[in-house]
């Protein structure tokens, strides 16, 4: 009977195990399956964020604002920096006339960016590679010049560097046709984004030996006391 008994316990030990296992899975599954969804969900919302003109405009500025939204979200563009250029003019006092055109702007820009790409051969360009480009054509790079880099850079690689490293370089004074060459050149020989971010920093460095240049020619320059010292050495007398 003792037999029998421990025999009986030994079967229920392995179904009481299969048991919690399977329990134990069905849960997680569940748990996945609810994280994903809840995943998704967010997903979702974040692409359905809703763009609005802000209270204050008046009916035909908040007609071409949202009017911009809807373009931009149709032709799959990000809207972010549209909004964030109209807060970037009401935080400055900008009037309502002058924040709708920069915002046309950007949108202009990023519409360009994402075309110079596709034309290129990227046929889903990111949304900060659309947003860096339209940076860089606000300081003067045109559609045709952002094609020529999409073009010159190796396989899928992001563009988002390329982009922000010639919108800082034209920031740093570099003429916008010799910033697109040294990119373009980087780009082309499969440079690293460290080695594409240097040329950033040697614009700076530039920048920055060009003015104590210049400071300096001006204090020799500088009368003292009754006499002016030229760069050259001559001392002038005051008349």
């Amino acid at each position: 009977m003792k037999t029998t008994t421990v025999s009986f316990m030994m079967l229920l030990v392995p179904a009481a195990l299969s048991a919690q296992v399977s329990g134990q899975a069905q849960a997680s599954g569940q748990a996945q399956a609810g994280g994903q969804a809840q995943a998704s969900g967010q997903a979702q919302v974040g692409a359905s964020a809703e763009y609005k003109a802000p209270s204050g405009f008046s009916a035909e500025g908040s007609a071409k604002l949202d009017a911009m939204y809807a373009e931009a979200r149709e032709h799959h563009v990000p809207r972010q920096p549209i909004a964030h250029r109209v807060e970037e003019g009401r935080a400055k006092g900008a009037s309502e006339a002058v924040i709708i055109a920069s915002a046309a702007k950007v949108k202009a820009n990023l519409e360009a960016t994402q075309d110079a790409m596709v034309s290129a051969g990227r046929t889903h360009p990111r949304d900060e590679e659309c947003e860096r480009g339209a940076s860089a054509m606000e300081r003067g790079v045109t559609k045709a010049q952002i094609r020529a880099i999409a073009k010159s850079t190796q396989g899928d690689r992001s563009l988002v560097v390329a982009f922000d490293v010639l919108a800082k370089l034209t920031l740093n004074g570099v003429p916008v046709e010799q910033a697109v060459a040294q990119v373009q050149a980087k780009v082309s020989a499969g440079a690293s984004d460290a080695s594409l971010t240097s040329l950033v920093t040697a614009a700076a460095a530039s920048n920055s030996a060009n003015a104590a240049a210049s400071a300096n020619a001006t204090a020799a320059a500088k009368p003292v006391g009754g006499t002016l010292t030229t760069t050259a050495g001559a001392v002038l007398k005051k008349p």
